[in-house]
C-alpha cells in the first residue's frame, strides 16, 4: 500500500500543470521597445502555445480571440526560437522574433531580434 501511495504521489507531481509549461520573456537589450512573452508547452513535442506583446505599456495577447493578432508560424528547438505574429484580419506582419539559444548558460537565454512595425530591436530572451 505504501508503494502504491508513493507511486500515485509521484505521478501527480510529475503531471502537474506547473511542470507542463514554461516561458520566455524577450526584452530589448538596450533602450526601449516592445517586449514579447512566450508560453511554451513541454509535452511530447514542445511548442509555443501563446504569445503576448507589450508595447507602450499595454499588453496584447495572441491567446485571446478578442485581440487582433495570431501566431502564423512558430519554431522552437535547442538552437533557435522563431515566431511570426500576424494581424488576424488581413495577414499583415505584426512581429517577428528570430533568436538563437545561447549554449552553456545557467539560465536558458536566447539572443536575437524582434521586428515590430518595420523597426528591428536587439532582444534577450530569458526563461521565466
Amino acid at each position: 500500500m505504501r508503494i502504491a501511495f508513493a507511486l500515485a504521489a509521484a505521478a501527480l507531481t510529475l503531471s502537474s500543470p506547473a511542470l507542463a509549461t514554461g516561458g520566455l520573456l524577450c526584452k530589448p537589450v538596450s533602450g526601449t521597445g516592445p517586449w514579447l512573452s512566450l508560453v511554451i508547452g513541454h509535452g511530447y513535442a514542445p511548442g509555443i502555445v501563446c504569445a503576448n506583446l507589450k508595447e507602450a505599456g499595454r499588453w496584447i495577447s495572441v491567446c485571446q480571440e478578442s485581440d487582433r493578432m495570431m501566431i502564423a508560424q512558430r519554431w522552437i528547438d535547442r538552437e533557435r526560437v522563431w515566431v511570426d505574429i500576424i494581424d488576424r484580419n488581413n495577414g499583415r506582419d505584426e512581429a517577428k522574433l528570430r533568436a538563437t539559444v545561447q549554449p552553456n548558460q545557467r539560465i536558458h537565454t536566447a539572443l536575437g531580434t524582434l521586428t515590430r512595425r518595420g523597426k528591428t530591436y536587439k532582444v534577450r530572451c530569458v526563461e521565466g
